[in-house]
């Protein structure tokens, strides 16, 4: 059957502050979270991979629900697993949308899925650790599968666009990592094997970048 593979791939402190707050509710679908969503339901004729970051959680509801043959999992760590089980996914779902506990650097992942989607990852990890990432997905993805990055990206010089040098230097403060160009993204998915990378603007300052295992 179709997969969609839904990917949380947050550092534990993230994810707790993001997913233990008693006071923290659903938000509704911001205009970009909905766009992006129809994005994916266009782009993917099988399957994904996101993360647990802003309303990431709720646009992977969006698509599920948007499409009745897709089957959506959430790769986790164990503890950010149960909260989203228990707070976030609708019981109408269930047969749908599930978890996954993995360490995602440690652990092998799950191959019976066609596309992986990483939103707002990358910029966590320095290239040596997204190069991992990336050939970690490489290695788990049927021929014909795809990576899919969702950033905010830098250009190709690497001074702006502004809001995305800014967010790269809130990155190098409180992370191991930074905002990246399209062509040093695409630079990383070439060395892990994939091919034919695109590049699809999302909403504002975000975009997808796409590579294909052939």
């Amino acid at each position: 059957s179709l997969s969609l593979f839904l990917f949380l791939s947050l550092s534990l402190s993230l994810s707790l502050s993001l997913s233990l707050s008693p006071s923290l509710s659903p938000p509704s679908l911001s205009p970009f979270s909905l766009f992006l969503s129809l994005l994916l339901c266009l782009l993917l004729s099988f399957s994904c991979l996101f993360s647990l970051r802003n309303s990431s959680i709720f646009l992977q509801r969006v698509v599920a629900q948007r499409n009745p043959h897709l089957k959506v999992s959430v790769l986790e760590l164990g503890v950010v697993c149960e909260v989203v089980r228990e707070t976030y996914l609708p019981k109408s779902l269930e047969d749908r949308v599930g978890t996954i506990a993995c360490n995602m650097f440690q652990e092998d992942w799950p191959k019976d899925y066609d596309v992986h989607f990483f939103s707002n990852i990358f910029h966590d990890w320095d290239r040596n650790q997204c190069l991992h990432l990336a050939k970690k997905s490489y290695a788990a993805l049927p021929l014909g599968g795809r990576i899919m990055l969702h950033e905010m990206l830098l250009n190709d010089n690497k001074d702006g666009g502004l809001v995305a040098a800014c967010f790269s230097l809130k990155m190098l403060l409180r992370t191991k990592g930074k905002q990246f160009s399209a062509q040093e993204l695409e630079g990383i998915l070439t060395e892990a094997g994939f091919v034919d990378a695109q590049v699809v603007i999302t909403h504002d300052f975000y975009s997808v970048l796409i590579g294909h295992k052939k």
